[in-house]
């Protein structure tokens, strides 16, 4: 969900082998947009449809970040303490996404694991996200990128016992197992 002046914005993305999908509705302004792509790096097309629709029908853009995360400013800054909190390895079978502690702030790194015969896209090695820095806006809330510029939104669900125990990303959840 994004919020902005006059802007209601409400996603949900999907991706699978040679399939990318983006639902988005903007409830007050009575627009919705659905996005069906045949192409494995879809999301690129995906941004640029919304980006189109929103010009277009209400005069509204995205800007550089992601669709899915309220607010523009950090509500408060984690201590050290806190961010370590996070750091760990967070994975699937096919994906693992690592948060590491780095000169006092927080990095998340991508790796792309394979399962014996499991079909790979051609397009696979492209998605990888390089090393980039991680800016906390809330706790368990969090931007890849920067505040201004971010590139993905993380967010963190926890055990009944209080621990961390999911990254989500993209609508997937991803445990930590380290």
């Amino acid at each position: 969900m994004l919020q902005r002046p006059g802007l209601h914005l409400v996603t949900h993305n999907g991706d699978t082998f040679g399939q990318s999908a983006m639902l988005a509705l903007v409830p007050d302004r009575a627009l919705a947009l659905a996005v069906l792509t045949n192409a494995d790096a879809g999301s690129a097309v995906r941004r640029a449809a919304l980006n189109t629709a929103l010009k277009q029908y209400l005069d509204a853009e995205l800007g550089g970040g992601p669709a899915s995360m309220p607010g523009t400013a950090p509500s408060e800054a984690l201590s050290g303490e806190q961010l370590a909190e996070y750091a760990g390895r967070y994975a699937l079978p096919s994906d693992a996404f690592v948060l590491e502690l780095v000169d006092g702030g927080m990095t998340i790194s991508h790796e792309l694991l394979s399962v014996p015969g499991q079909v790979v896209s051609s397009h696979r090695a492209a998605a990888a996200l390089p090393t980039t820095p991680v800016v906390f806006v809330a706790k368990d809330r969090a931007v890849v990128g920067s505040i201004a510029e971010p590139v993905l939104s993380l967010s963190f669900m926890r055990r009944p016992d209080g621990r961390l125990g999911w990254l989500v990303l993209e609508g997937r959840l991803f445990p930590r197992n380290d």
